[in-house]
């Protein structure tokens, strides 16, 4: 198979499962959602940590052009 070319993690904001997790779990305690709505998220929630962990054996990672570079 063959693997699809990202941008580097150093290159790109940090946007993890676990912050998606952290905000999405303050939004339904402030409203005050039932249950059943937490049980979808942390699923959500789990399906984007296993996508992640297979992005990690599927993705070649590269570096943006010109990022990090000496400007002199």
């Amino acid at each position: 198979m063959k693997r699809s070319v990202r941008i580097k993690w150093t290159s790109l904001s940090m946007c993890t499962a676990v912050n998606v997790a952290l905000l999405w779990w303050q939004v339904l305690d402030r409203f005050g959602a039932p249950s059943w709505a937490y049980g979808v998220m942390w699923s959500v929630v789990a399906l984007l940590v296993f996508l992640f962990i297979v992005s990690i054996f599927t993705e070649t990672r590269l570096d943006v052009p010109g990022f990090g570079e000496d400007r002199r």
